[in-house]
């Protein structure tokens, strides 16, 4: 079990030598198809049978356990647990336990893989299905765990075998298509957008689109109003100032030439009596014309 490791070492000396061997670890995941269909590279169906694999090279004497799986849209909006921290399946119709193949030694390091098989899912509106799991490195073997046991037992030794070293993330992700799906959507739009599209000449050459913020048309507004209310109180002062000259002149005219009976009377009788042109005082003209005066 402590096969890769040097016994005669230290506690310190030990610890160099796992970091070093740690940093020539290397995880990754793939997410393929079981039958390569004729189709894009990345791009799977819905219910298609998937093969999701996680690769590991480790240096000889590390274990790795496959911990802690999320399938989510790559936003945040929306996630599915799909292996517990302890790598036991919450659901398998979603995803199974992975199974873990053989060993191969590759000089100093092992490659191994581990392959689960589900059929591909998508989110709604979303084109990519993201999966993120985690790896617990372990030195030597990693405890095993019972998954079907209510309360989930590690089983571990007095000894060192088995303590966790480290974790690593690996993710990866899929275009997840749905043909029939899709279409009905792309319809619905098509037949939205073409509802909302009233303008009769949408594409009409040289047709140019003048756009205004609110900023601006409020501010606008604001000017031709205050014109308008400008125009009013000049429009008004106008008015004013022609009914006073207007007045003015009526009452000037009254005054001087009016032509009634009694106006006549008194200029004549002004006129006769003041006059300097019959050369006679106002007394003897009174006297002669007291019952001739013709009014």
């Amino acid at each position: 079990m402590n096969e890769g490791w040097s016994k005669d070492l230290n506690e310190k000396e030990l610890e160099e030598e796992l970091k070093e061997a740690m940093s020539a670890a290397r995880a990754w995941m793939e997410i393929i198809p079981e039958n390569n269909a004729e189709r894009s590279i990345g791009t799977v169906e819905v219910g298609e049978t998937v093969l999701l694999t996680l690769k590991s090279t480790l240096p000889v004497g590390i274990g790795w356990r496959i911990v802690d799986c999320t399938a989510h849209d790559g936003l945040g909006d929306s996630s599915q647990k799909l292996l517990d921290e302890n790598g036991c399946p919450l659901d398998e119709t979603l995803l199974p336990a992975p199974k873990f193949g053989p060993i191969k030694p590759i000089a100093s390091m092992r490659h191994q893989e581990a392959v689960a098989k589900f059929a591909a899912f998508k989110f709604p509106d979303r084109d990519r299905l993201h999966l993120q799991c985690r790896l617990q490195i372990c030195r030597g073997v990693c405890a095993k765990i019972d998954c079907n046991k209510n309360e989930n037992r590690i089983g571990r030794s007095s000894s060192e075998e088995g303590e966790v070293l480290d974790r690593l993330e690996v993710y990866n992700s899929v275009e997840v298509i749905a043909p029939e799906i899709d279409d009905a959507s792309d319809y619905r739009k098509k037949i939205q957008s073409a509802d909302f599209d009233t303008y009769p000449f949408p594409k009409i050459p040289g047709d140019r689109t003048f756009c205004v913020s609110i900023d601006k048309m409020a501010i606008a507004f604001c000017i031709l109003g205050l014109i308008f209310l400008l125009a009013v109180v000049v429009a008004a002062c106008s008015l004013l100032k022609a009914k006073r000259s207007q007045h003015g002149v009526q009452y000037y005219t009254r005054s001087l030439f009016s032509s009634s009976s009694s106006g006549s009377a008194f200029g004549s009788k002004l006129l006769l009596q003041e006059s300097p042109v019959f050369g006679q005082s106002s007394s003897s003209v009174s006297n002669r014309m007291q019952y001739g005066r013709i009014l």
